[in-house]
């Protein structure tokens, strides 16, 4: 999926650049959450996973602190997955960790 927030919102209609993005003081304000309202709109997708494949979920935490770049080395390096969402969490955490950093990494064997 992609960030719902107020100002990613924004970049997507060509309001913000995404400098602009990552220091505008309503970066953290939500358009889309669960809890607020009785009825939660989700976004889905469908994916074609090939054996060893991995699957990253993550909040923005980790996308805010690390390049798509940047995690793609560390899920490629580390071969448990277990060790890569501590990697992954410990990079996020180096470079500030200024927000709560959630992963999860699965590993597609079918």
């Amino acid at each position: 999926t992609r960030d719902h927030s107020l100002v990613e919102e924004y970049r997507r209609q060509g309001l913000l650049s995404a400098d602009q993005v990552q220091t505008h003081p309503l970066r953290h304000v939500l358009s889309r959450a669960v809890g607020p309202d009785p009825e939660v709109e989700s976004e889905a997708c469908t994916l074609a996973l090939e054996q060893n494949d991995r699957l990253l979920l993550c909040t923005d935490g980790l996308t805010k602190m690390l390049t798509d770049a940047e995690i793609g080395k560390i899920m490629v390096q580390t071969e448990d997955v277990q060790a890569g969402c501590a990697e992954l969490v410990a990079a996020a955490n180096r470079r500030g960790g200024d927000d709560n950093v959630t992963v999860v990494l699965v590993l597609w064997r079918c």
